[in-house]
Formats: structure tokens, C-alpha cells, sequence
């Protein structure tokens, strides 16, 4: 017990260097100004680094050395029907990707070639790169499940939602893929739990494209402004 809390502590102070020392908490203060929350923006940024930092702690412990955690499907159903999956970056994303992959064969959609996507090409993920355009992501949708990234923009410049007191700039591609293939969107969160991470997973109806954003406005909207200390995304564009 001592051990644990020893290692706790030290946990969180390595937390709190990455955050004095990473010129990226400026963004996450940003985000936060955003968003509307008040006066406690410098305490919601540490406990994003150190949520983060805990994150990919899991992470690292599946890759290097099998330490595999608690993982729950919520509505499974939709991943066996579904094709078009939307997430943000939320919560253990990452690992929620690869337990997921245990059982369903996914398609990432991905915008560089950085050292994560490295790791996830090499730990059995599939890639397909949006330099490669439209047709090659939409010939991936046709063929398996494919997975993308709202709070980032791929081959298009993206739209607009309403998000907190801003407009925070989203992808379009997966409401043009929707549209393309006549197919609902599943929005898909990683959420915490204190072993490991619950997936859940929300239909989107195939619509126009305005119904389609407005659902997944609420989306965002309902789990940032809960719980903003869960959303790593260090280059979201606001309007």
C-alpha cells in the first residue's frame, strides 16, 4: 500500500514537470477559455497532463509488457453492424484502439507519419493515410470498419460547430463518407475506469448534413464540457 501511494505520488509530480516545462499547456488553457470554464483553467490543465500521462502509462504497459487492462464494450452491437466510426481525442483513445482490435479489424484514418503511428502500424493496426485522398479512404470504408478523428482536419478544410462559448473547427470527412455511402455515423468515446477504460458508442443516424453535425455537436459538447480534463487535443483550431 505505501509502495503504491509512493509510486502515486512520484506519478503525479513527473506530471506536474511535463506541465511547468511543455509549451502545449498554453494550448490546453486555451481550449479551456474556449470552452467557457472559469477561473480554475491552470488546475484542469495540470489534471489534463497527468490524466494523459496515466493514459499512456496503460499504454505502455499493453505494448511492452502484456499487462492487458479491463476493457468493456458498451452497445457491441453497433461494432458488428456498424462501418463509419467518429471519436475525438478523448480519454485512453489509444489503447481503447487496439483492445478493440482484439476482436474487429479497423481501418484508422491518419494524417501523418509521426512516431504513434508508427507504434500503431506496428502493433496490427490498419492504416490509411488521408494524403492518399477520398477515393483511397472511401474504398477503405467499403471493404472494413473505419475509424477517424473529429477534432482534426484530413483532406478537406473542415466546418464549424458550436462547442462551449466558441466555434471549435471539425473534420468533414466523415460526414462526406456518410453522405457518400449512405451509411449512419457511431460516435465512439474511450471513457476512464479505475482499471482500465469503457468504450461507448452512440448512433448517428445517416441524415443531411446539418442533422448529422448537430447530433455530433451534442456529442462533444456533453463530454468536454463534463469532464474537459479527459480531452488531449493540443491543436484544435477555434474560430
Amino acid at each position: 500500500m505505501l509502495f503504491k501511494r509512493i509510486l502515486s505520488f512520484g506519478e503525479r509530480i513527473f506530471a506536474l514537470i511535463l506541465f511547468l516545462f511543455n509549451p502545449r499547456k498554453a494550448s490546453i488553457e486555451r481550449n479551456l477559455k474556449h470552452l467557457g470554464i472559469g477561473g480554475h483553467r491552470a488546475k484542469l490543465a495540470y489534471l489534463t497532463y497527468y490524466n494523459l500521462f496515466k493514459a499512456y502509462k496503460m499504454l505502455a504497459g499493453y505494448i511492452f509488457f502484456k499487462k492487458r487492462p479491463y476493457f468493456e464494450i458498451e452497445n457491441e452491437d453497433y461494432i458488428k453492424t456498424g462501418r463509419l466510426f467518429v471519436s475525438i481525442h478523448y480519454g485512453p483513445w489509444d489503447i481503447a484502439l487496439r483492445l478493440v482490435k482484439e476482436k474487429y479489424s479497423f481501418v484508422s484514418v491518419v494524417g501523418s507519419r509521426d512516431i504513434l503511428t508508427r507504434l500503431r502500424k506496428k502493433s496490427g493496426i490498419q492504416l490509411v493515410y488521408s494524403s492518399d485522398g477520398l477515393a483511397r479512404v472511401l474504398k477503405a470504408a467499403r471493404e472494413n470498419r473505419l475509424a477517424l478523428m473529429l477534432d482534426r482536419t484530413y483532406f478537406e478544410k473542415g466546418t464549424y460547430i458550436k462547442v462551449g462559448k466558441s466555434r471549435m473547427k471539425i473534420s468533414r470527412a466523415a460526414f462526406i463518407i456518410a453522405r457518400r455511402l449512405k451509411e449512419d455515423l457511431f460516435f465512439i468515446w474511450a471513457e476512464p475506469q479505475k482499471k482500465g477504460v469503457k468504450l461507448r458508442i452512440r448512433k448517428i443516424p445517416y441524415g443531411s448534413l446539418n442533422e448529422m453535425k448537430n447530433q455530433i455537436k451534442e456529442q462533444i459538447n456533453r463530454l468536454l464540457l463534463s469532464h474537459p480534463e479527459y480531452w488531449f487535443n493540443f491543436f484544435v483550431e477555434w474560430a
